[in-house]
């Protein structure tokens, strides 16, 4: 499955934040698949020996980490990604995690202890994140590699080759990323085959943007009916009131539509079933609620793509279950 095809957990936390870069990108045309990448400009480094990168050393690969103090699934793959560094250094492979905040708010975040980790030896997040960080608060590395329409999600990834040429972008599973990797490194990754399903998916996510701009529920109805991302994305801002103020937050359109997400996922998608555990809660049924949040929560503990929210579903499980002894 072409990876570009950005998942519902991706979408929900693609928003920009607080405090990210609050100027506009330079104006800077962005690259497209197959063309060469000379340099970039990376404004600071966050450790001392964190080794700056201007001009690309002919020779190396790099893999370009798009992340943020905020985003769940980014912080969530750190140990991963750090252990593909490790796996790929002899290679000549670099990482290089970049986000667009406050270098003082990446400090303070990789300063902090790693929850679960607080034992009698505390891991930070500095310890899970074993590869270059670097800031960009005005966005330029993004604007040159992402395409607009979804330069703003979290996480996302890119790889120059040896060459200097920007061959891919996306945002696969950890697994996926080495396969990519392997076949970059080995000379067989097709860049031009993958720039064309790359500028179809696209158009793809410009149309998933239209629906949600202008709410057109009924075109996600006729067009993508089995795309489960777009469903759980339009029923979570729906129950959630996520983002701008929905001029239709029909709650029926969102059940309908989480429904038919977690159909999709054969009832296993954690996201829907958060989605219409809220939509239980908002109608009174405090008991179908948990019901559904209490499977949220446990396929968080065993789906890795949903593991950054079991804190969170847990707490929200915890808040239903006090909402009901209430009513005791």
């Amino acid at each position: 499955m072409l990876t570009v095809i950005l998942p519902f957990l991706a979408i929900f936390l693609g928003s920009a934040n607080a405090d990210s870069a609050e100027t506009d990108a330079p104006a800077i045309r962005t690259l497209a698949i197959g063309e060469r990448v000379e340099s970039l400009a990376i404004e600071q480094w966050v450790r001392l020996k964190d080794k700056p990168i201007g001009a690309l050393q002919r020779g190396s690969v790099y893999v370009i980490d798009f992340w943020a103090t905020w985003c769940v699934p980014c912080i969530a793959a750190m140990d991963k990604i750090s252990s593909l560094q490790e796996r790929y250094a002899e290679q000549g492979v670099q990482f290089v995690g970049i986000t667009d905040e406050k270098l003082s708010t990446v400090v303070r975040f990789l300063s902090s202890v790693a929850p679960g980790e607080e034992g009698e030896k505390p891991r930070t997040q500095y310890n899970r994140a074993r590869f270059a960080m670097g800031v960009d608060t005005d966005a330029s590395t993004a604007a040159l590699l992402l395409p607009e329409g979804v330069r703003s999600i979290r996480p996302q990834y890119a790889i120059i080759d040896r060459d200097g040429t920007l061959v891919w972008v996306g945002l696969p599973e950890t697994g996926e990323l080495a396969e990519i990797l392997d076949a970059v490194l080995a000379g067989t990754w097709d860049a031009d085959a993958y720039r064309v399903d790359f500028e179809r998916e696209l158009a793809l996510v410009a149309e998933r943007d239209r629906i949600m701009a202008e709410e057109d529920w009924a075109a996600a109805k006729d067009s993508f009916w089995e795309d489960e991302d777009l469903l759980g994305r339009i029923a979570f801002a729906i129950a959630f009131g996520f983002g701008k103020p929905l001029k239709n937050p029909d709650k029926g359109v969102a059940l309908e539509f989480a429904t038919r997400a977690n159909e999709l996922k054969g009832g296993r998608n954690p996201f829907a079933l958060h989605s219409l555990a809220k939509l239980a809660s908002d109608r009174g049924e405090i008991e179908q609620a948990i019901g559904f949040q209490e499977q949220a929560v446990e396929i968080c503990k065993t789906d890795p793509a949903a593991a950054g929210f079991l804190d969170y579903y847990s707490s929200t499980l915890d808040q239903y279950r006090t909402a009901l002894q209430d009513r005791k």
